[in-house]
């Protein structure tokens, strides 16, 4: 699959795309308009910069969003003990999920308000935006790329594309509509601490650090099978040495 970054040109769609969110808020009544964020990059992969030297974003505006789920968990662990009820010594915050359900549409002749939206994008002419915009989205999960999501209630930020569904029917022939299912990643800080050198440890062996002692073999062992050994073994034992 070729790099999110080609697919550069086919977000000529977005300052239409704009213009079809406006449209839409003028209607929810000053909604913020949805968009999907995430981080660009080149031919080979490494993140862009602009002349500033600031690294660059790309944006992904769904023209119409039926529906997002917020889903926040907390998870309380249980421990069952001998009399009474069972225990909690944990709760600990799952990562958020979202579930959009979101659609473009290159078709103006749609009816109602995905077909109104629709006729503020221009239409390319190869009959391919619907499915750039699907191959792209196809590529966030791919790459295991990070983003961000503005929604009408909340912003999230380090989010990865877990499920992508789609579905046509005879009446969205010519129209893209998605459900994405996004999760949080929740990255752990780690922190990397010197160790003194073993001569002024007063037990070495069991507070210095990993030693690399190169490349080592098994070697088996020597009283295996000695007929002494065997005939103080339990009678289901013997023979297990060899």
């Amino acid at each position: 699959m070729a790099s999110i970054g080609n697919f550069a040109a086919t977000f000529a769609l977005q300052g239409a795309a704009r213009g079809g969110a406006a449209f839409l808020n003028s209607i929810l009544g000053g909604s913020p308009p949805r968009q999907i964020l995430w981080q660009t990059t080149d031919t080979s992969g490494t993140p862009a910069i602009d002349s500033f030297g600031r690294p660059t974003s790309t944006v992904l505006y769904p023209q119409v969003v039926i529906e997002e789920k917020h889903e926040d968990v907390l998870r309380i662990t249980q421990h069952p003990v001998e009399q009474g009820a069972a225990i909690t010594d944990h709760a600990f915050k799952m990562p958020a999920t979202v579930e959009l359900r979101a659609g473009w549409s290159n078709s103006p002749s749609n009816p109602g308000l995905l077909g109104a939206i629709s006729s503020l994008v221009p239409n390319f002419g190869n009959g391919n935006a619907l499915r750039d915009i699907y191959t792209t989205l196809q590529g966030l999960q791919v790459n295991r790329s990070v983003v961000s999501l503005v929604t009408g209630k909340r912003n999230y930020t380090n989010m990865l594309l877990e499920r992508l569904g789609l579905t046509t029917d005879e009446k969205s022939e010519n129209a893209l509509m998605i459900t994405a299912v996004f999760q949080e990643v929740i990255f752990a800080q780690t922190t990397i601490i010197t160790v003194p050198d073993a001569t002024v440890m007063k037990n070495p062996s069991a507070n210095a650090a990993t030693t690399d002692l190169g490349a080592l073999n098994t070697t088996p062992g020597n009283n295996a099978n000695i007929p002494a050994l065997n005939a103080v073994l339990p009678d289901d034992l013997h023979g297990l040495g060899g």
